[in-house]
């Protein structure tokens, strides 16, 4: 699992704990060729989760989804 480390708090503690919830799904979805990611949207300041296919690289889904420029 890929965590940004922008999304820590002052001593990090926030990560950590992210990663050892996260860590039996992070074994599944590598088991299944993918990756999940967190990271903060520098615009919004939300957190945004992706899930990478770890062949191809591309994004398979990411929450909340991706806007275009049209506001779409």
């Amino acid at each position: 699992m890929a965590v940004d480390t922008d999304m820590a708090d002052g001593d990090g503690t926030g990560v950590m704990r992210v990663r050892m919830a996260v860590a039996p799904l992070d074994s599944f979805m590598r088991g299944v060729s993918r990756r999940l990611e967190l990271r903060r949207d520098p615009a919004t300041g939300a957190i945004v989760a992706a899930v990478r296919d770890l062949t191809t690289g591309h994004n398979v889904r990411q929450m909340p989804p991706a806007t275009t420029d049209h506001g779409e």
